[in-house]
């Protein structure tokens, strides 16, 4: 991300979940820096608990499964939105999901989204089998 770009990625604020977020960066794998999209937690929550319950990824989920996820979600972008910018990156927010899930009782779920994760790591590392910084620490 060049300098421009990075400045006005700093400058965007952005709304999710209820919270205004200015200058919410975050470090993806590549090294590169994006605007935290909180947004992609809850996505990622709600695919776990689909797995876990054997849904379609069209059907909606349950009403109880549903507020679970939003008010998990909410609960890490909150976390999130207190630590320091740029002090994040993506595999600590990741890590983050895994720990909620499993304080919240959702172990089966944590399972779901962290087998999702080794599996799209290893196919990071077949992708771009010579850059380190894509394969989870």
């Amino acid at each position: 991300m060049g300098p421009e770009a990075k400045k006005k990625a700093e400058s965007q604020a952005i709304e999710v979940i209820g919270f205004e977020i200015t200058k919410c960066l975050v470090k993806k794998r590549d090294g590169s820096i994006a605007v935290f999209d909180g947004e992609r937690i809850e996505i990622a929550i709600v695919k776990a608990f689909k797995a876990d319950r054997g849904y379609k990824s069209n059907q909606e989920l349950d009403p109880f499964s549903a507020k679970e996820s939003k008010s998990i979600s909410a609960e890490i972008i909150q976390k999130v939105l207190e630590q320091q910018p740029g002090s994040l990156d993506i595999e600590q927010i990741q890590d983050q999901v895994e720990m909620s899930l499993m304080q919240h009782g959702h172990y089966s779920v944590a399972r779901r989204y962290i087998v999702y994760r080794e599996e799209h790591a290893k196919a990071r590392t077949l992708k771009h089998p010579n850059q380190e910084l894509l394969a989870p620490e």
